[in-house]
């Protein structure tokens, strides 16, 4: 398996086996927490505290540092005060529990982090972006809140503002069995809009409109009506099935429509009604994200002129990841054969079924060993089929959450997809 983007993996999920019973997500129960800091001087500040099972053994450990510190595992720390939650294992990995994102990149790219900035005035209240943010993971919901601002005219941050001269800090943690993802859910607040102040350097947020965002695999009626997804009648799609070839490239793959004669960096044709009219257009193509998604393959479903992924929101809520995206480390072995997040994919939406799979799997070696993902992912040709066929039992507007969550990429790699794992009854 791919060694680096494993390790990323790992990362994120670590060791949680499913119950053995029933094949479901279990997070080890936490004690409820609750402890409050007053800091005269903001230099000094630290938070460093443990949550703990119901058994009182560790099981995640709160860090807390303003910024310039390296905390215990050597994460660069920003801002005015700054938090990360990391699990202590096994492994103790020091992935930053409080991202949303599990693409992302930069370890500052958090709701943990607090800026100056953000605690005052219209941005205090801004919801999870202000002085209160909730962030639910793993079986529990953490609360981080700043209190009693103090700021001097004496003394200047970075941008110019009066420094902050004292602060409190609270932190509390509550038990919710209903948090099953691995790391925190994202919130449908956006941070708030920045602004520059006079010079390139001053940057101030716009925190008196509230804006919100969507939350993919929650798709709630004013989503669909915002983006005209909102109807029951759908066009009946003509049959249709094709093939696009893959290889690696430098940094990415790439496809070809003509038996491999020609490649380029994306793949799409156009889906069509009875009648010959265009209703969708297929598309496939390299994750717009960092360095380490560079050989994944990224597919999506788009009603002409409209950007709107229709297969985005097919998001498994424990892993957070996307049924639409392909990992090499998806397409072999124990975890190509994982129901809904193996070589074979299904779509049921809008009076049509979808169905992607990948077939001549060739890899530069049987088990991969060594290959490093984000520069080589060991894969020397794929091939993807496109199958799309009318449904008129399907009548979702958009696609929906897998039955099952993809484990294979924990410590366990091609063992873990052995035991599906379910997230829906």
């Amino acid at each position: 398996m791919g060694y680096l983007l494993s390790c990323l993996f790992v990362i994120l999920l670590g060791r949680i086996p499913p119950d053995p019973l029933d094949g479901r997500i279990h997070w080890p129960p936490v004690k409820p927490l609750h402890e409050s800091f007053y800091f005269a001087d903001p230099a000094k500040a630290v938070v460093e505290t443990y949550i703990r099972g119901t058994d009182d053994k560790p099981l995640y450990f709160l860090e807390c540092y303003t910024g310039g510190n390296e905390g215990s595992h050597g994460f660069e720390y920003s801002g005015l005060f700054d938090c990360t939650l990391t699990s202590l294992g096994p492994p103790r990995d020091g992935r930053d529990l409080l991202h949303e994102d599990f693409f992302v990149e930069k370890g500052w790219w958090s709701r943990g982090r607090f800026l100056t900035e953000n605690l005052l005035g219209d941005c205090a209240t801004y919801p999870e972006h202000g002085t209160l943010r909730h962030f639910r993971l793993r079986g529990m919901q953490v609360t981080l809140k700043i209190d009693r601002l103090q700021l001097t005219a004496t003394r200047k941050d970075e941008f110019g503002s009066d420094a902050v001269s004292s602060f409190g800090f609270e932190v509390e943690v509550q038990p919710d069995p209903a948090a099953i993802s691995a790391i925190a859910e994202a919130t449908p607040f956006r941070d708030p809009p920045v602004q520059v102040n006079g010079s390139p350097t001053k940057y101030q947020p716009n925190c008196k409109e509230i804006v919100q965002q969507h939350v993919l695999g929650q798709v709630t009626p004013e989503y669909l009506e915002r983006h005209g997804l909102a109807g029951r009648v759908y066009p009946t799609v003509a049959a249709v099935e094709t093939t696009t070839h893959i290889r690696p490239q430098t940094s990415y793959f790439e496809y070809s429509q003509d038996g491999g004669k020609s490649f380029q960096d994306h793949f799409g044709f156009a889906i069509l009604d009875t009648t010959g009219r265009q209703v969708y257009e297929f598309r496939c193509s390299r994750y717009p994200g960092g360095w380490f998604t560079y050989f994944v393959v990224n597919c999506g479903l788009f009603q002409p002129g409209k950007e709107i992924n229709l297969l985005e929101d097919a998001v498994d809520p424990y892993s957070r990841l996307g049924q639409n995206i392909f990992f090499p480390d998806q397409l072999f072995e124990e975890c190509g054969s994982y129901p809904d997040w193996g070589v074979h994919r299904e779509f049921k939406m809008r009076g049509l079924d979808l169905i992607l799979e990948f077939k001549d799997v060739v890899f530069r070696n049987e088990y991969m060993f060594g290959y490093d993902f984000a520069t080589d992912p060991g894969l020397e040709h794929a091939a993807l089929t496109i199958k799309v066929r009318p449904d008129p039992s399907a009548t979702s507007p958009v696609a929906q959450p897998p039955h099952f969550a993809f484990r294979g990429f924990d410590p366990e790699g091609q063992q873990a997809c052995k035991n599906s794992l379910t997230v829906s009854p």
